[in-house]
């Protein structure tokens, strides 16, 4: 069985650095669709068994309630790498196969990216989901979910990944997709994101 982990801070909380062109509620509503897009892409996965959500916000779960039913929260622990540690953990000790942990803002992600990305996880133990600075880790799956003894989201996230894959032996494979490339954290990547300037870069057109 295959799982979706996807992290989400308290609303009021989300995308701070989109502070200066964005106000508390617009942060929030974006926060929000993105979210509501990928579980929507995600019903569209046909390799999918189940869309899980790990965040504290009980307000979330109300709101996602009537249009995602069949998603599970899970508890939220603290930061990013103790949400993903203890989504890994729990899913391994009920027998999922497999986890992709992918971030919960990335408004490009189709369902045909997601089957590419856990095609590729059915032939490596480890995928990393790179952003498009070549930096950051926006995905990873693992199989089985509890493959690493922890995780290094955070600066440089994808050199630290790789580096933890190493110290236990395992050389990961890296899967450029435009999808999980483009997320949204400054006012540039929203304004890339909206005008369409990721078409160009990702060769959609």
């Amino acid at each position: 069985m295959t799982a979706l982990v996807i992290p989400v801070k308290r609303l009021f909380q989300a995308k701070t650095r989109l502070a200066g062109v964005c106000t508390p509620g617009q942060r929030q509503s974006l926060c929000l669709d993105m979210l509501r897009h990928m579980l929507r892409t995600a019903e569209a996965c046909s390799l999918l068994d189940l869309s899980a959500v790990v965040s504290p916000d009980e307000q979330l779960r109300a709101l996602l309630a009537l249009e995602f039913p069949a998603v599970r929260f899970l508890p939220d622990p603290g930061d990013l790498n103790q949400a993903a540690m203890t989504a890994s953990r729990t899913l391994a000790s009920e027998g999922f196969s497999t986890m992709l942990f992918a971030l919960g803002d990335l408004p490009l992600l189709t369902s045909e990216e997601l089957d590419q990305a856990l095609l590729a996880g059915q032939e490596h133990p480890l995928v990393l989901l790179p952003d498009r600075h070549g930096k950051g880790t926006n995905g990873i799956i693992l199989s089985p979910p509890d493959l690493l003894p922890s995780f290094s989201f955070g600066a440089d996230s994808l050199a630290a990944h790789k580096a933890a894959a190493a110290a236990v032996g395992l050389t990961p494979a890296v899967l450029h997709i435009p999808g999980f490339a483009w997320d949204v954290d400054t006012p540039d990547d929203l304004i890339s994101v909206r005008s369409g300037a990721h078409l160009l870069q990702a060769g959609r057109k």
